[in-house]
């Protein structure tokens, strides 16, 4: 039996991140500037900055979750191969194959795809697991896990 463990239709947290960074970069600037009474104007430009930033994350975050839930994904479902991990500290990007389809994928990339990786807590664990996905292009949408207690 298969268990759903990632469908980009509840994934919002994601693109969460990156506003909830600019947030608390926000208020660290602020008790900075309160605290040392440094230049206003240099405050409300970094306001503005994070500001933005904090509105243009939100913004493509909700689109892409948008564009792509309207998308009609193809489905593979078979054993991985190929399974190349992430290392915790590394900045590479984590592979595998199932079938003949490639996929790739890090922790840093948001693109609205699955992206966690094996050293982060991800379901793909590595060759020889069976799984199923529902995918477009290189987006993984929906991760299925077989469930081997079954």
């Amino acid at each position: 039996m298969y268990k759903l463990v990632y469908d980009v239709s509840n994934s919002i947290f994601p693109f969460m991140k990156f506003p909830l960074f600019f947030l608390g970069m926000f208020l660290v600037i602020f008790f900075i500037q309160k605290k040392e009474k440094k230049s206003k104007i240099a405050l409300w430009f970094a306001m503005l900055f994070i500001f933005m930033l904090f509105t243009g994350s939100v913004y493509i975050g909700i689109s892409k979750k948008y564009k792509l839930s309207k998308i009609k994904p193809s489905l593979i479902e078979g054993e991985i191969i190929n399974f190349i991990p992430m290392p915790y500290h590394g900045h590479a990007l984590e592979s595998f194959t199932v079938g003949n389809v490639s996929f790739s994928y890090a922790d840093g990339i948001f693109k609205g795809c699955y992206n966690e990786t094996k050293s982060h807590g991800g379901a793909i664990q590595g060759n020889g697991q069976r799984i199923k996905i529902a995918y477009t292009e290189n987006c993984i949408m929906q991760l299925w896990v077989l469930n081997e207690n079954d």
